[in-house]
């Protein structure tokens, strides 16, 4: 599946931000979950949004609390995506 010019940006920029150990189980969790996302909606290319819920969902949720950490700290606000979250 292709992925947006933004989506694989913020996709990279976001991973610079995970611990180096766990970057790259987070780099094929995540685009599988993105891609997943994006084919749920009936898409042909991962969106931001398709890439942010694939992170959120794929993240166990004993680590969430970070992955909200990281999305502040990239300008998301995770209140955006509070259904992902099961808020």
């Amino acid at each position: 599946m292709n992925w947006s010019t933004e989506a694989t940006t913020q996709f990279e920029s976001m991973l610079n931000d995970v611990p180096a150990m766990m970057r790259g189980m987070a780099r094929s969790m995540a685009s599988a979950e993105a891609e997943r996302v994006a084919a749920e909606r009936g898409a042909t290319e991962v969106s931001v949004d398709d890439l942010i819920r694939g992170m959120i969902r794929a993240t166990p949720s004993d680590f969430r609390e970070t992955v909200k950490q990281l999305l502040q700290g990239h300008g998301i606000d995770p209140a955006t995506y509070a259904s992902e979250f099961g808020s």
